[in-house]
């Protein structure tokens, strides 16, 4: 079953992504993890649709371990980073 992250757990999460795997600098990842955590029940932000297709290949992934969810991914973390090379 799935379980809800807590907001500090989500920007942890959000952090760790953003040092480690797009390689921002803690302040820049800050901003944007406060960024994405405003974003996700925010139906009008330009981010909400890249962030909840990710929970949703996300969790494709964990019911269907196929290659689907791979490639989804790999759009989102595309997208990601070409949002913060424009930010």
């Amino acid at each position: 079953m799935q379980q809800q992250l807590t907001q500090p757990q989500a920007h942890a999460v959000c952090l760790v992504l953003f040092t480690n795997f797009f390689g921002y600098k803690p302040a820049e990842a800050t901003a944007r993890a406060e960024a994405v955590i405003t974003a996700i029940p925010d139906r009008t932000s330009h981010l909400y649709a890249i962030i909840h297709r990710g929970a949703d290949g996300f969790i494709h992934w964990q019911r269907h371990s196929d290659d689907g969810a791979a490639r989804d991914f790999a759009t989102v973390m595309a997208e990601i980073q070409k949002a913060g090379e424009k930010g």
